[in-house]
């Protein structure tokens, strides 16, 4: 889901759901660091993004390996 239609959806304006995530990932400096995933089904899509804005789709049930040299590059 986008951050535009997560907003929507939550009836918040785009720009404080925008603000209050920067203000959430500052508070714990979530860069370089790992995100817990909970309660997901296997037929979902998760997103990796590198520090230089780069986004890759990858499905929930990609092998471990695959994952772990993805995180990796």
């Amino acid at each position: 889901m986008t951050q535009v239609k997560y907003a929507e959806a939550n009836n918040l304006s785009v720009h404080t759901f925008k603000y209050w995530l920067y203000k959430r990932r500052k508070s714990e400096n979530l860069s370089g660091g790992f995100v817990q995933i909970n309660d997901y089904r296997m037929d979902q899509e998760f997103i990796l993004r590198y520090p230089n804005g780069v986004e890759l789709k990858i499905s929930s049930n990609t092998p471990l390996p695959v994952i772990k040299s993805l995180v990796n590059l």
